[in-house]
Protein backbone atom coordinates (compact mmCIF):
# COMPACT_ATOMS: atom_id res chain seq x y z
CA UNK A 1 0.00 0.00 0.00
CA UNK A 2 1.35 3.44 -0.63
CA UNK A 3 3.18 5.05 2.22
CA UNK A 4 1.37 8.58 2.14
CA UNK A 5 -1.62 6.56 4.70
CA UNK A 6 -0.65 4.54 7.94
CA UNK A 7 -2.93 3.31 10.70
CA UNK A 8 -3.68 3.67 14.46
CA UNK A 9 -6.05 4.48 15.63
CA UNK A 10 -9.27 4.94 16.77
CA UNK A 11 -10.58 3.90 16.38
CA UNK A 12 -8.32 4.17 16.96
CA UNK A 13 -8.32 4.14 15.60
CA UNK A 14 -8.79 6.35 17.56
CA UNK A 15 -8.20 5.25 17.00
CA UNK A 16 -8.83 4.45 17.04
CA UNK A 17 -8.27 2.56 15.77
CA UNK A 18 -7.67 5.76 14.01
CA UNK A 19 -5.25 6.28 10.86
CA UNK A 20 -2.33 7.70 11.36
CA UNK A 21 -0.15 10.48 9.39
CA UNK A 22 1.76 10.25 6.37
CA UNK A 23 4.80 8.54 6.28
CA UNK A 24 8.20 9.30 4.52
CA UNK A 25 11.29 6.68 3.43
CA UNK A 26 12.47 6.73 6.82
CA UNK A 27 9.23 6.00 7.88
CA UNK A 28 8.98 7.33 11.52
CA UNK A 29 5.62 9.85 12.12
CA UNK A 30 4.67 12.07 15.09
CA UNK A 31 1.64 13.91 15.42
CA UNK A 32 -0.69 15.52 18.19
CA UNK A 33 -4.06 15.16 17.54
CA UNK A 34 -7.22 16.16 19.61
CA UNK A 35 -10.57 14.87 19.00
CA UNK A 36 -13.45 16.92 19.64
CA UNK A 37 -16.55 14.63 20.89
CA UNK A 38 -20.42 14.00 22.16
CA UNK A 39 -20.67 11.19 25.04
CA UNK A 40 -24.16 9.88 23.92
CA UNK A 41 -25.64 7.84 26.99
CA UNK A 42 -28.82 6.63 25.42
CA UNK A 43 -30.10 10.02 24.38
CA UNK A 44 -28.76 11.58 27.10
CA UNK A 45 -25.34 13.91 25.88
CA UNK A 46 -22.42 15.20 27.35
CA UNK A 47 -21.23 18.43 26.48
CA UNK A 48 -18.59 18.66 23.74
CA UNK A 49 -15.44 17.84 24.86
CA UNK A 50 -11.78 17.71 24.07
CA UNK A 51 -9.72 14.33 23.88
CA UNK A 52 -6.11 15.18 23.89
CA UNK A 53 -2.98 13.47 22.85
CA UNK A 54 -0.56 12.38 20.46
CA UNK A 55 0.27 9.10 17.92
CA UNK A 56 2.84 7.92 16.27
CA UNK A 57 3.82 5.64 13.95
CA UNK A 58 7.54 3.72 12.73
CA UNK A 59 7.65 1.57 9.47
CA UNK A 60 9.63 -1.94 10.31
CA UNK A 61 10.79 -2.52 6.76
CA UNK A 62 8.95 -2.60 3.58
CA UNK A 63 5.33 -4.53 4.49
CA UNK A 64 5.57 -4.12 8.27
CA UNK A 65 4.83 -1.16 10.87
CA UNK A 66 3.98 -0.35 14.68
CA UNK A 67 1.35 2.71 15.71
CA UNK A 68 0.54 4.21 19.20
CA UNK A 69 -2.27 6.76 19.89
CA UNK A 70 -3.16 7.86 23.69
CA UNK A 71 -6.16 10.30 24.00
CA UNK A 72 -7.61 11.95 27.38
CA UNK A 73 -10.43 13.96 28.25
CA UNK A 74 -13.73 14.14 30.72
CA UNK A 75 -17.30 13.98 29.30
CA UNK A 76 -19.35 16.86 31.43
CA UNK A 77 -23.27 16.24 31.48
CA UNK A 78 -25.76 18.90 32.54
CA UNK A 79 -27.99 16.31 33.92
CA UNK A 80 -26.92 16.16 37.37
CA UNK A 81 -27.77 12.11 37.17
CA UNK A 82 -25.02 11.55 34.82
CA UNK A 83 -22.18 11.29 36.16
CA UNK A 84 -18.57 13.26 34.27
CA UNK A 85 -16.78 10.67 32.90
CA UNK A 86 -13.04 11.14 32.59
CA UNK A 87 -11.57 8.59 29.54
CA UNK A 88 -7.73 7.93 28.86
CA UNK A 89 -7.22 5.92 25.83
CA UNK A 90 -3.89 3.86 24.67
CA UNK A 91 -3.65 1.98 21.85
CA UNK A 92 -0.43 -0.49 20.44
CA UNK A 93 -0.90 -1.30 17.25
CA UNK A 94 1.58 -4.17 14.66
CA UNK A 95 0.39 -4.04 11.41
CA UNK A 96 1.31 -5.12 7.65
CA UNK A 97 0.57 -3.68 4.29
CA UNK A 98 -1.32 -4.88 1.62
CA UNK A 99 -1.55 -3.48 -1.82
CA UNK A 100 -4.75 -1.45 -1.44
CA UNK A 101 -5.20 -1.98 2.26
CA UNK A 102 -3.98 -2.41 5.43
CA UNK A 103 -4.44 -4.77 8.36
CA UNK A 104 -3.12 -4.52 12.04
CA UNK A 105 -3.93 -6.17 15.71
CA UNK A 106 -3.17 -4.75 18.66
CA UNK A 107 -4.28 -4.43 22.35
CA UNK A 108 -6.09 -1.07 23.84
CA UNK A 109 -6.19 -0.06 27.42
CA UNK A 110 -8.87 2.33 28.76
CA UNK A 111 -8.88 4.37 32.12
CA UNK A 112 -12.88 5.29 32.62
CA UNK A 113 -12.86 6.98 36.23
CA UNK A 114 -10.17 5.53 37.38
CA UNK A 115 -11.45 2.00 36.42
CA UNK A 116 -8.46 0.43 33.79
CA UNK A 117 -9.85 -2.52 31.56
CA UNK A 118 -7.76 -4.00 28.68
CA UNK A 119 -9.09 -6.09 25.50
CA UNK A 120 -7.42 -7.08 21.89
CA UNK A 121 -8.33 -4.74 18.84
CA UNK A 122 -8.43 -5.86 15.49
CA UNK A 123 -7.97 -2.49 12.44
CA UNK A 124 -8.29 -2.42 8.71
CA UNK A 125 -7.42 0.68 6.78
CA UNK A 126 -7.38 2.05 3.35
CA UNK A 127 -6.45 5.73 1.74
CA UNK A 128 -5.11 7.53 -0.82
CA UNK A 129 -3.62 10.44 -2.63
CA UNK A 130 -6.00 12.52 -5.03
CA UNK A 131 -3.17 12.17 -7.39
CA UNK A 132 0.30 13.62 -7.73
CA UNK A 133 -1.00 16.09 -5.37
CA UNK A 134 0.31 16.49 -1.71
CA UNK A 135 -3.74 16.02 -0.36
CA UNK A 136 -5.36 12.92 0.04
CA UNK A 137 -8.13 10.41 2.14
CA UNK A 138 -7.73 7.92 4.60
CA UNK A 139 -10.84 5.74 6.35
CA UNK A 140 -10.48 2.47 9.16
CA UNK A 141 -12.33 0.91 11.34
CA UNK A 142 -11.30 -1.60 14.05
CA UNK A 143 -13.06 -3.45 16.71
CA UNK A 144 -12.40 -4.58 20.01
CA UNK A 145 -14.60 -7.71 21.08
CA UNK A 146 -13.51 -7.83 24.52
CA UNK A 147 -12.33 -6.00 27.11
CA UNK A 148 -11.98 -7.11 30.93
CA UNK A 149 -10.31 -5.61 34.41
CA UNK A 150 -7.39 -6.15 36.24
CA UNK A 151 -9.22 -9.40 37.86
CA UNK A 152 -9.95 -10.99 34.59
CA UNK A 153 -13.51 -9.79 34.19
CA UNK A 154 -15.34 -9.38 31.32
CA UNK A 155 -16.98 -5.69 30.99
CA UNK A 156 -19.80 -4.14 28.74
CA UNK A 157 -17.21 -1.16 26.89
CA UNK A 158 -16.28 -3.29 24.04
CA UNK A 159 -16.90 -1.26 21.30
CA UNK A 160 -16.04 -0.35 17.54
CA UNK A 161 -14.47 2.51 15.85
CA UNK A 162 -14.49 4.12 12.26
CA UNK A 163 -12.59 7.65 10.93
CA UNK A 164 -12.11 8.86 7.89
CA UNK A 165 -11.20 12.12 6.56
CA UNK A 166 -8.89 13.71 4.50
CA UNK A 167 -4.92 14.53 4.80
CA UNK A 168 -2.05 16.52 3.64
CA UNK A 169 1.45 15.04 3.11
CA UNK A 170 4.46 17.81 2.43
CA UNK A 171 7.82 16.66 3.86
CA UNK A 172 8.20 16.95 6.92
CA UNK A 173 5.02 18.07 7.64
CA UNK A 174 1.74 16.17 8.31
CA UNK A 175 -1.68 17.25 9.07
CA UNK A 176 -5.65 15.38 8.91
CA UNK A 177 -8.96 16.37 9.56
CA UNK A 178 -12.04 13.72 9.60
CA UNK A 179 -14.69 12.07 11.92
CA UNK A 180 -14.58 9.69 14.38
CA UNK A 181 -17.31 7.58 15.89
CA UNK A 182 -16.96 4.68 18.71
CA UNK A 183 -19.89 2.77 19.07
CA UNK A 184 -20.36 0.18 22.61
CA UNK A 185 -21.21 -3.20 21.45
CA UNK A 186 -23.43 -4.44 24.54
CA UNK A 187 -24.41 -2.15 27.19
CA UNK A 188 -27.29 -2.94 29.45
CA UNK A 189 -29.63 -0.81 31.89
CA UNK A 190 -28.88 -2.34 35.34
CA UNK A 191 -32.00 -2.71 36.62
CA UNK A 192 -34.28 -3.84 33.44
CA UNK A 193 -31.85 -5.11 31.67
CA UNK A 194 -32.64 -3.82 28.39
CA UNK A 195 -29.61 -3.08 25.61
CA UNK A 196 -28.79 1.01 25.45
CA UNK A 197 -27.34 3.25 22.42
CA UNK A 198 -24.12 4.56 23.57
CA UNK A 199 -21.50 5.71 21.57
CA UNK A 200 -19.42 8.84 21.55
CA UNK A 201 -18.55 10.94 18.05
CA UNK A 202 -16.96 14.45 16.65
CA UNK A 203 -14.23 15.64 14.35
CA UNK A 204 -10.94 14.70 14.54
CA UNK A 205 -7.57 16.87 13.21
CA UNK A 206 -3.94 15.87 14.22
CA UNK A 207 -0.65 18.03 13.13
CA UNK A 208 2.57 16.64 12.91
CA UNK A 209 6.29 15.68 11.51
CA UNK A 210 7.80 12.73 9.33
CA UNK A 211 10.97 11.57 9.47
Amino acid sequence: MRKVIAVAVLLGLVVAGTPCLAQDEIGLSVAAKVWYAVFDFDGEESDSTPLIGGTASLDLGEAFWVSIQYLQGEFEFDNPAFRDTEEKDGELVLGFNFEIFDLGVGVRVTEINEVVVYGPVAYVGIGSTFGDSPFGWYGGASIVPIMVTDEGDETDVKHWNIEGGIFFSSAPFTAQVGYRHKSYLEVEDSWTGESLDVSVGGAVAAAGVSF
